[in-house]
C-alpha cells in the first residue's frame, strides 16, 4: 500500500512539474514584455503591466 502511494506522489509530482516548465520563446516573450512594461514612465501604470506578466 506504501509502495502505490508512494509511486502516486512521485507520478502526479513529475506530472505537476512538466506542466510548468516555460519554453524558450515563452520566457523570451515576457522578458520582451517585461522590458516595454520597464519603458512606461508612470510608476503606477509600469506596476499595473507588470503584474499582467
Amino acid at each position: 500500500m506504501k509502495s502505490i502511494l508512494l509511486a502516486a506522489a512521485l507520478l502526479f509530482s513529475a506530472l505537476a512539474t512538466c506542466g510548468c516548465a516555460m519554453s524558450d520563446s515563452d520566457k523570451a516573450s515576457r522578458e520582451w514584455q517585461r522590458a516595454e512594461c520597464n519603458r512606461i514612465i508612470d510608476q503606477e501604470a509600469r506596476e499595473k503591466c507588470l503584474k499582467n506578466l
